[in-house]
């Protein structure tokens, strides 16, 4: 089996998992190609030749996951996401396992299942997303939270939004499958799984 890894090295949490994965999936015959990338560097150069791989495993958090499969969509590729992010909520809402060695059988003999993602437009450029999009107040925690999620995981989030106990207020105008909706908050989510941290859910179901 030829697999290809692209290992996000700035990414969270569990950096020596990926490398248990890699030693308790390899078998005789098999191709492992590992590409290891940073915050700087372009996702798309690293999954170059994706298309010459029987699967492709992502090692990283909900970011590096989300623009995986985005970049690959409608490639019909296999891509399996390895949870050593932060909240990994993609993970978790696919019910993808953390140990190493299910993860290494899951990508072998595992049933393959089709989801479909989220698509922003923008004025110059599309972005897309497995979970959630948001603006407003949910990408000023996100963005608040980066700088503390190697040392406090989750925690992060929490302390990103206490440290932003007032929230400003927008007027906003959103275009969502030809309907135009208006309204006055503190932010925007577009919700595609539903299940966040502590399971919690945002909307009615996944």
């Amino acid at each position: 089996m030829k697999l290809l890894v692209i290992n996000n090295l700035s990414s969270g949490f569990g950096k020596s998992a990926v490398y248990d994965f890699m030693r308790m999936f390899s078998e005789a015959g098999d191709e492992v190609v590992v590409r290891s990338i940073d915050s700087s560097m372009d996702f798309a150069s690293a999954l170059t030749g994706a298309e010459f791989f029987d699967a492709v495993a992502v090692a990283g958090g909900d970011g590096t996951h989300s623009s995986v499969c985005y970049l690959l969509r409608d490639t019909g590729i296999p891509i399996l996401p390895l949870p050593v992010g932060t909240a990994n909520l993609i993970a978790m809402n696919l019910c993808t396992p953390e140990e190493p060695y299910e993860l290494a059988q899951l990508a072998r003999n595992g049933k393959r299942l089709r989801f479909d993602m989220g698509q922003l437009e923008f004025a110059d450029a599309t972005s897309g997303f497995m979970m959630i999009a948001g603006c407003g107040y949910d990408a000023k925690i996100m963005s608040d939270a980066k700088g503390s999620k190697q040392l406090l995981g989750p925690v992060s989030y929490f302390k990103a939004a206490f440290d932003n106990p007032n929230p400003q207020r927008a007027h906003f105008t959103i275009d969502i499958d030809g309907e135009t909706v208006e309204a006055d908050g503190v932010c925007v989510l577009v919700l595609n799984f539903s299940k966040m941290q502590f399971d919690i859910t945002l909307g009615p179901g996944n």
